[in-house]
């Protein structure tokens, strides 16, 4: 696998795991994600560990200062949960594929979410 670097004004950036990262140490941001250092360049701040930093349209290479929200962790949870709604159908395909088998605790939990909705 080929990996690709881009030199920005915050230092060198690569991707890993679908995020673009800080891989150099030119300015201090080394290991940091690039949307973070992008929101704490352009609104002068430090972003404590736990702050999460919201794409608004989902896609997580726009890096533009309009696309980035600063939200709690249960305000960014909330809003990724409402965007995941698996269809009834999704749920009994699951079901029916896994008659028999164990069901792993992530499948569990989604099948519970998917029957209350009922």
């Amino acid at each position: 696998m080929r990996v690709h670097s881009i030199q920005t004004k915050y230092g060198t950036v690569t991707e890993k795991n679908g995020w673009y990262y800080i891989s150099s140490n030119e300015h201090g941001h080394r290991g940091k994600a690039l949307h973070r250092v992008i929101f704490e360049d352009y609104h002068r701040c430090t972003l404590l560990p736990h702050a999460n930093i919201h794409h608004r349209n989902f896609d997580k290479h726009d890096n533009r200062i309009e696309n980035l929200q600063l939200l709690s962790a249960s305000e960014h949870q909330k809003i990724h949960k409402a965007q995941y709604k698996p269809s009834k159908e999704h749920c009994e395909a699951i079901s029916k594929g896994l008659k028999g088998r164990k069901l792993d605790v992530i499948h569990r939990i989604n099948l519970r979410r998917s029957k209350k909705r009922k």
